[in-house]
C-alpha cells in the first residue's frame, strides 16, 4: 500500500465509459496501493483548502504512479507488472511549527491471472515510505500485501479479498468485499467495502461522471524540533477522513484520459504520536478539495 497512505484509497471500479460490464480499474486512489489490472501511468495534482478546525490542516501534492507491464499479454492468462508511486506533498498545520515537505513513495509488483471464464485474480506486494525532509535519510519501510479476486455473474462482478498495509493513520489487516453492477449500458454502481463506493454515468463513449464516497488517510514521519517538549526527535502524523466528491473523466482515444474531481474531505481526525503516546489530537468537519490528473494506458484492461 502506499507509503504515507493517505492517502487515498485508490479504488476505481466500473471501468471506462461503454466498456465491458466486468472491466475493473484498480489502482492507487489517494491512499492505498491496490493491484493494477493493466499497464498505466498517471500524473495527479491534488490540494485542499485550509481546514476550519483548530489544527488548520492544509495539504497539496503532485504524484506520478503507475504499473509497467513486464510479462504476459492477451485477454487471459498470467501477467506481471512492476508498480510504483512517487509523490511530493506540502503540509501546513497549526500543530507543527513550519510547512513540511513530505515524500511518499512506494515500489512493488502485481501478479495477475485472468481465467478462461474471465475472472480476475491479483496479488500485490510492495513497500512504501512517508517521510519529511528531516527524516528521509533514515526512512521506515511500510510493507503491503493485498490480494483481490472477482467472480462474474451476468451484470454483476463480485469482488473479494483482503490484505495488510497502512492507511487512515495506522497499520491494518482487513478483509475486502464488494460488487460492480452494470445496471444499464450507461450506469454502473461499484463498491469495495469498507473503503469505497462509486456511482458512474457514461454520458458518451468518451465522457463520464462519477459520484464517489471513500475513506482515506495519511501516515508520515516528521522531526519534532521542539514542538512537543519531552517527546522523541521523530514523530508520526496520522490523518483519517471521509471523502465525498464528483469526478469527470474524458477519454482522448484509446490511450489518454483526463480527470477532474471536486468535493469535500470530512469529517477528519488528525493525530501526532510519539510511539504509542498521543501528543496531539484534533477533529474537524473538514474542508474542500480539488484534484486533476492525466493518464496513459500501455494496454487495455483484461476484463
Amino acid at each position: 500500500m502506499r507509503a504515507a497512505v493517505v492517502s487515498s484509497i485508490a479504488i476505481l471500479l466500473g471501468g471506462a465509459a461503454q466498456a465491458d460490464p466486468a472491466e475493473l480499474g484498480l489502482g492507487p486512489l489517494e491512499g492505498i496501493d491496490l493491484p493494477f489490472d493493466h499497464g498505466e501511468l498517471a500524473l495527479t495534482a491534488r490540494g485542499t483548502a485550509p481546514d476550519a478546525g483548530s489544527d488548520r490542516y492544509q495539504d497539496g501534492s503532485l504524484a506520478l504512479a503507475g504499473a509497467i507491464p513486464l510479462l504476459g499479454h492477451g485477454p487471459t492468462g498470467w501477467r506481471l507488472l512492476a508498480q510504483f508511486r512517487a509523490e511530493g506533498e506540502l503540509v501546513q498545520t497549526a500543530a507543527l511549527p513550519r510547512v513540511e515537505t513530505i515524500s511518499k513513495d512506494a515500489l512493488g509488483a502485481t501478479v495477475l491471472y485472468v481465467s478462461q471464464r474471465r475472472d480476475l485474480y491479483a496479488l500485490y506486494a510492495g513497500a512504501g515510505i512517508g517521510e519529511s525532509t528531516a527524516t528521509i535519510s533514515s526512512p521506515t519501510l511500510m510493507p503491503t500485501a493485498i490480494g483481490l479476486g472477482t467472480y462474474r455473474s451476468g451484470a454483476l462482478t463480485w469482488i473479494y479479498g483482503g490484505g495488510f498495509g497502512y492507511a487512515l493513520g495506522r497499520s491494518w489487516l482487513l478483509p475486502a468485499a464488494g460488487v460492480s453492477w452494470r445496471a444499464s449500458p450507461t450506469w454502473t454502481l461499484s463498491t469495495l467495502l469498507p473503503v469505497d463506493a462509486e456511482v458512474r454515468h457514461a454520458l458518451s463513449a468518451s465522457f463520464a461522471l462519477s459520484l464517489l464516497v471513500s475513506v482515506s488517510g495519511d501516515l508520515y514521519r516528521v522531526a519534532n524540533d521542539g514542538a512537543f517538549p519531552g517527546a522523541s526527535d521523530t514523530l508520526t502524523v496520522g490523518l483519517a477522513q471521509l471523502r465525498t466528491g464528483l469526478r469527470a473523466q474524458y477519454k482522448l482515444g484509446d490511450r489518454w484520459a483526463l480527470r477532474a474531481e471536486v468535493g469535500v474531505v470530512g469529517p477528519r481526525r488528525l493525530q501526532i504520536t510519539d510511539g504509542s503516546e498521543t501528543e496531539w489530537s484534533s477533529t474537524s468537519t473538514g474542508t474542500f478539495y480539488l484534484s486533476t490528473g492525466v493518464s496513459y494506458a500501455f494496454d487495455h484492461a483484461p476484463l
